[in-house]
C-alpha cells in the first residue's frame, strides 16, 4: 500500500485510504500532495472509518468521492463523448478509447441498471438543470447539452423532468434542482415545506418517477432552489461524513396504499440495520408479499431517508437497487461502520 502510495497510482484508488497523521487529513492513493514517512500514517478500508478515527477529508484528492467513483477506464470514455456531445458516436468509437463496448454496456447495466446512452443523457440534463436554475442563457445550455434546437432540448428536459424550463408561477410550483453526494449527483424536487423526491440523476426512470408526481400531486414543477433543498444538502452531507444517523427533512409520501405502508414500514428500519422483504411483509400482516415489497421498495421516490437500501433478500443477498448495487453496498457498509449510531 505504501509503494502505491508513493507513486500515486490510481488503480489503487477506491481499494485503501491514507490517514496522514501530522495533517489529520485522509487521502486517496493517487493523491498529488507530497506523503510523509510511513510511520506518520495510518490505513484504512474506508472512508467512514478514517472519519471515525477522526480524520477529515483531503480538499485535494477528495476521498470521499472515491466510492462512488467510476473505473478510470470508463471515465476516460465518459470525457470523451461528453466533449462532444452533439456527435453521434458508435462502437468503434469506443474502442478508439481502448475499452471493449460489450464491456462497458455490461458495467453499466450490472452496476447502474442503465444503458451507456441513458447515463450520458442523465448527466447532459442533470447539468442543464442546474445551470438553469442559476439563470444561465438556455440557448447556450441547450447547445451544450448537445441539442439543435431549444425547442428539442425543451422536449428533452421535459420527458425526462416532467417540468417546464420557465414557468409564470414559480412560487406554486414544486422546485427541481440538482444536488452533489460522494455516491454522485441527485435530483431533487420540494416545495418550501416537504421533500417530494430524491433520486439519484442516473436513475433509470426518472421520467416515469416524475410523471407519477404530475398525476398525484397536480401540480407544476420548474428549475430552482429553496431553503428545504439547502437544507437536505447539509443532511446529506452530514450523513456521509459520518456524522447523521436520523433525518429530520419533512416528506411527503404520496403512492398506493400498499406503497405507502411499505415505504412507512422501511422508515423504521434502524440505521445500520437491514430487513428482508418478507420480514417488511409480515409487520404488514402480508407474509407472502415480498414481490410487492419489492417493487414498492423500488418505486421509492425519496431514497436514503426513505432507505430503501436497508432492504435485502432473507439469504442477506443485496438484491437490486434503483441507484446500484455499488452504491447500496457503499451506504451499508458505512452506515455498520459509523459507531456512534
Amino acid at each position: 500500500m505504501h509503494d502505491a502510495l508513493v507513486r500515486k497510482d490510481r488503480d489503487h484508488d477506491g481499494k485503501f485510504l491514507i490517514g496522514i497523521r501530522n495533517t489529520g487529513l485522509f487521502c486517496r492513493p493517487s493523491c498529488p500532495t507530497q506523503k510523509p514517512p510511513l510511520d506518520h500514517l495510518s490505513f484504512f478500508e474506508k472512508s467512514s472509518e478514517a472519519i471515525s478515527a477522526g480524520f477529515k477529508p483531503c480538499h485535494q484528492c477528495h476521498p470521499m468521492e472515491v466510492a462512488g467513483k467510476m473505473p478510470s477506464w470508463i471515465e476516460t470514455v465518459v470525457e470523451t463523448f461528453e466533449s462532444a456531445p452533439d456527435r453521434k458516436w458508435t462502437d468503434h468509437d469506443i474502442r478508439e478509447c481502448g475499452v471493449d463496448p460489450q464491456r462497458l454496456r455490461d458495467w453499466f447495466l450490472n452496476n447502474q441498471g442503465i444503458t451507456f446512452g441513458t447515463f450520458l443523457r442523465a448527466r447532459r440534463l442533470g447539468n442543464a438543470l442546474s445551470r438553469i436554475s442559476r439563470g444561465h442563457d438556455l440557448g447556450q445550455i441547450a447547445k451544450d447539452a448537445g441539442y439543435t434546437s431549444i425547442n428539442q432540448f425543451h422536449a428533452a428536459f421535459q420527458k425526462w423532468y416532467g417540468c417546464n424550463v420557465g414557468s409564470s408561477n414559480p412560487a406554486e410550483a414544486i422546485l427541481v434542482n440538482r444536488l452533489l453526494t460522494p455516491l454522485g449527483h441527485m435530483i431533487i424536487a420540494c416545495d418550501e415545506k416537504k421533500l417530494v423526491l430524491l433520486e439519484f440523476a442516473d436513475h433509470r426512470n426518472m421520467e416515469n418517477q416524475f410523471g407519477r408526481l404530475s398525476a398525484i400531486l397536480k401540480t407544476e414543477f420548474l428549475p430552482g432552489e429553496n431553503n428545504l433543498m439547502n437544507k437536505v444538502q447539509v443532511q446529506l452531507d452530514d450523513y456521509f461524513t459520518g456524522s447523521l444517523c436520523k433525518f429530520s427533512i419533512p416528506l411527503l409520501i404520496k403512492g398506493t396504499s400498499f406503497q405507502e405502508s411499505t415505504w412507512k414500514q422501511v422508515l423504521t428500519i434502524n440505521y445500520g440495520k437491514t430487513a428482508a422483504y418478507q420480514e417488511i411483509g409480515r409487520k404488514m400482516g402480508k407474509p407472502n408479499a415480498q414481490r410487492a415489497v419489492g417493487r414498492a421498495s423500488g418505486d421509492n421516490r425519496i431514497v436514503i431517508l426513505i432507505p430503501c437500501h436497508r432492504v435485502i433478500r432473507q439469504t442477506r443477498d443485496l438484491s437490486g437497487y434503483s441507484g446500484g448495487i455499488r452504491r447500496k453496498e457503499w451506504m451499508l457498509k458505512h452506515e455498520q461502520a459509523v459507531s456512534h449510531c
